[in-house]
């Protein structure tokens, strides 16, 4: 699944060119794609082209608490995006246990690992090159359940380990920590959602 503004600069493209690369088991292959923007009537032209229609499901918007039950329906979550400095779509995915592919740029491959997903090389890469690895990924998952599986609980692991609290506990330890937590909750409306993510609010999927 992919989810976020559809931008040229998000690399969706990326997406349907290797999900046409991947023949071997490609009736098990389906892309999901959550969000809306201009560059939709690109997209919809390239799957066509590629010949990936009946493999691309196209959502334009769901609702934050709708989204928040939709990711354990997913094997992984596709990031492509070529200069997103942050990506919170990445670390809510991995904190359902979804495994994370992005590319090497911005601040999602940061977050992301090879134990709990691929992270695409794209330095002295043509752009060929970053869809083969994306598909040979694709393969490679499929191909693969013991993988998923490690790389779910992995990710579930990675998010735990990026909360806030998991930070503040590290700089001050647990008892410090907790009183600082809760000072923050009292002087600050959030809601902390089941992923164990602090989030400012609903927002849509498409936010991003």
């Amino acid at each position: 699944m992919f989810v976020g503004r559809l931008l040229p600069w998000k690399g969706v493209h990326l997406l349907l060119h290797a999900l046409a690369k991947v023949k071997v088991l490609e009736r098990q292959v389906q892309l999901t794609v959550i969000g809306s923007g201009p560059d939709r009537t690109r997209l919809d032209r390239l799957a066509a082209e590629l010949g990936v229609t009946d493999r691309v499901s196209w959502i334009p918007w769901m609702p934050r608490e709708e989204l928040l039950r939709t990711y354990h329906k997913f094997d992984l979550f596709v990031f492509p995006s070529l200069h997103d400095s942050g990506g919170t779509a990445v670390l809510e995915a991995m904190s359902f246990g979804l495994p994370v592919l992005c590319l090497d740029l911005g601040g999602p491959s940061m977050v992301v690992t090879d134990e709990c997903g691929r992270v695409v090389q794209t330095r002295d890469a043509t752009e060929e090159q970053v869809i083969a690895s994306i598909a040979a990924y694709f393969t490679e998952a499929l191909a693969n359940p013991e993988l998923m599986t490690a790389s779910s609980i992995a990710a579930r692991g990675r998010a735990q380990s990026l909360t806030w609290k998991a930070n503040i506990e590290r700089l001050y330890g647990t008892e410090i920590a907790q009183k600082r937590l809760l000072a923050f909750a009292n002087s600050t409306p959030r809601i902390h959602n089941e992923s164990g993510l602090y989030d400012s609010g609903p927002r849509s999927a498409n936010q991003e």
